[in-house]
């Protein structure tokens, strides 16, 4: 697998989750590292769905 198709790979994964799911992973963590992780997938994952709220509703 090349760069482009890990990186295309890894997008599709991570954007496919929904927040509360990247939440759960992150209590579920084993590791500080995968934890901070979690929470940044959970991070943007929110941003992207608050983002979309605000396109479709005009605020």
């Amino acid at each position: 697998m090349s760069d482009e198709e890990k990186r295309e790979w890894i997008y599709k994964t991570v954007a496919s989750l929904d927040p509360e799911d990247a939440l759960e992973m992150m209590r579920k963590s084993k590791s500080e590292d995968q934890r901070r992780f979690f929470e940044t997938v959970s991070n943007y994952l929110l941003q992207e769905k608050q983002r979309k709220a605000i396109e479709e509703r005009r605020f």
